[in-house]
């Protein structure tokens, strides 16, 4: 697969330049979702039905690293849902270390409330909250919508966050959809090796969406004449004259 994209991943070496039927276009977009979307408007209550205490599973909060109410040694958690062909990862950053992604069953999340928080504070009580709903995603138990999200928008990787956005129109969004994010940037590299990440994607996108893509228009017809064995001598009679 030859990989085409102004930034570059850190899987992007195994790119092949001579490839010609096999080219991914991989350009970055972010796309706003608004609150009362139909197909997020529940998505973080989908999860109270397992565990009536979990809170926002894409979301972040920002509480005391005390169990006193109105500490003001506070700490903010953000967690948001990254989709890599079909799979879930859940992704956390805490403010006291905001360069560090956690993945979820990677790096132990109760080494999180040890480090950033105490027992029966409220950060401690909302992370413990959601372990539940965490566990059911990674078990792939999702709304369908966020199931098939790659496949909906045509894309292998998608970078969900929650967020309070306000545009000119003053329209708020609460989702932000980032379609090929650099996996580098958001550290993906200590769950999957490039290797890894480059063989899942090219099987995905010629295989699961290949046919509801447009992935096949990037290849010329000449390629893909020649890919099937003929050539430019392929309906010509050989010369019948002597040398």
């Amino acid at each position: 697969m030859r990989i085409i994209s102004e930034v570059k991943d850190y899987y992007d070496f195994l790119s092949d330049s001579s490839d010609k039927l096999h080219i991914w276009k991989r350009n970055n977009e972010l796309i706003y979702i608004r609150k009362d979307d139909v197909n997020f408007k529940n998505f973080n209550n989908y999860y109270k039905n397992n565990n009536p205490y979990s809170h926002s599973v894409i979301g972040a909060r920002s509480w005391s690293k005390s169990t006193k109410e109105f500490n003001r040694n506070v700490i903010e958690f953000k967690t948001s849902l990254l989709m890599v062909c079909g799979n879930p990862y859940i992704i956390m950053t805490v403010s006291e270390n905001p360069n560090k992604c956690f993945y979820f069953d990677q790096d132990d999340f109760e080494q999180i409330i040890k480090d950033y928080s105490i027992k029966e504070s409220r950060s401690y009580l909302w992370i413990k909250g959601n372990i539940t709903a965490y566990e059911h995603i990674m078990q792939g138990n999702m709304p369908d919508y966020i199931k098939n999200i790659n496949l909906n928008y045509k894309c292998p990787i998608i970078h969900i966050k929650h967020i309070e956005y306000y545009d000119d129109l003053s329209t708020t969004f609460n989702f932000e959809l980032e379609l090929n994010p650099s996996l580098k940037n958001i550290q993906f590299e200590k769950y999957h090796d490039p290797y890894t990440v480059f063989q899942n994607v090219e099987r995905y996108i010629w295989n699961d969406m290949i046919t509801t893509s447009d992935f096949e228009d990037n290849i010329s017809n000449q390629d893909k004449i020649e890919s099937h064995g003929f050539n430019e001598w392929s309906f010509r009679k050989p010369s019948t004259k002597s040398k």
